[in-house]
């Protein structure tokens, strides 16, 4: 993560106003080029083990809170940031921050799943940087999400008993201060000297058994497994962050929301699927009124086609007079002419050949 990323709310709604009256005001005094170094520590879930990361950060009262971050998904506890910066504020007002955030940013695989959950709201480490300025922590917050732990180191156990089951939704407890452990009898232990047991007796008085005498360096070795803090100031520095399961009342509150959220975006796309339906209904529809309105009048712009009338005519059947060729009128009038010299010839002929014969 090399700069931070932006983020844009999902809605259009305000983010509600921080308890500025509860603000630490020892986060102004914090050496801002000198981080408070990030420490890693193992906590069981499950039979898995999760290396939690975690901040120190003073607060009034010569308190001190945490800010983790889980490796295991990567996430930074929201709630943690806002107990360091808020220590007073209510519950409710971290309850208000934290649902506007739900509401406004994806947070899915943030906390885990199952069994696997820790108490709290966590969010992606890009999204932490986002919001750290509004806590006034971006000092603190970027290094915890630019922070590695050693793939080959072996960081401790926690001590404290992590459970699965129902815890209180308080969070007082990532943020109030943690209770001084006291081991000094631990401490006192190499100091004095351990009474004589009967197996230290007879192997003083039997001869026969000096290889015994080993055992007294085995007893006065023991005490140095158990890890004793060198000062008072490194005991407070290994102090651990209690880290509470999952608030199964939150969880159901949480799935009761979810469930109803889904079912509202469910109505909501179903009836926006229906509106683009009609839309979609009612624009077919018009093109196809428009289609038929423009293919009717095509066709009564067109003009019809060429037809063909085949009724007959009745024919005159009167005297008509034929017109002919010029050409076969004067031949026609020069045969008339030919056959009415012949006739009068022939009538001639006929009236004068009896003449001679009577």
């Amino acid at each position: 993560m090399n700069s931070p990323t932006k983020f844009t709310p999902k809605t259009t709604t305000p983010r509600p106003p921080l308890p500025s009256h509860a603000f630490n005001p020892l986060l102004a005094s914090m050496d801002k080029t000198d981080p408070a170094p990030v420490k890693f520590q193992v906590i069981t879930r499950e039979g898995q083990d999760i290396i939690v990361g975690r901040v120190k950060i003073p607060t009034p009262g010569g308190n001190h809170a945490f800010i983790l971050r889980r490796f295991d998904t990567g996430a930074i506890s929201l709630s943690t940031m806002f107990r360091a910066s808020f220590p007073t504020a209510g519950e409710e007002a971290e309850k208000i921050d934290s649902n506007w955030v739900k509401a406004n940013y994806d947070l899915t695989g943030a906390n885990g799943g199952g069994k696997l959950r820790l108490a709290g709201t966590w969010v992606p480490p890009a999204l932490a940087v986002h919001l750290a300025p509004s806590y006034s922590l971006s000092s603190v917050v970027f290094p915890l999400a630019e922070a590695q732990p050693d793939a080959s180191a072996s960081y401790r156990k926690s001590s404290r008993h992590t459970t699965n089951g129902p815890v209180n939704s308080n969070m007082n407890a990532l943020s109030s201060p943690f209770p001084k452990t006291t081991r000094g009898p631990l401490a006192s232990v190499p100091e004095s000297p351990a009474p004589p047991t009967k197996r230290t007796k007879r192997e003083s008085a039997s001869p026969t058994r000096a290889r015994g005498q080993a055992s007294p360096i085995k007893q006065a070795a023991l005490p140095t497994s158990v890890e004793v803090p060198e000062t008072q100031e490194e005991h407070h520095e290994e102090a651990e962050p209690d880290v509470p399961g999952p608030d199964m009342e939150e969880d159901l509150a949480e799935s009761k929301a979810l469930i109803e959220r889904l079912k509202a975006e469910k109505a909501a796309a179903e009836a926006k699927a229906r509106e683009l339906a009609q839309e979609l209904n009612a624009t077919t529809a018009d093109e196809a009124i428009q289609a038929g309105t423009s293919t009717k009048r095509g066709r009564e712009a067109t003009p019809p086609p060429p037809s063909f009338n085949f009724d007959r005519e009745p024919v005159d059947t009167s005297e008509r007079q034929l017109v002919r060729h010029r050409a076969a009128q004067q031949a026609n009038r020069r045969s008339a002419m030919w056959g009415a010299v012949m006739f009068a010839v022939g009538l001639g002929v006929t009236s004068v050949v009896p003449n001679l014969f009577f």
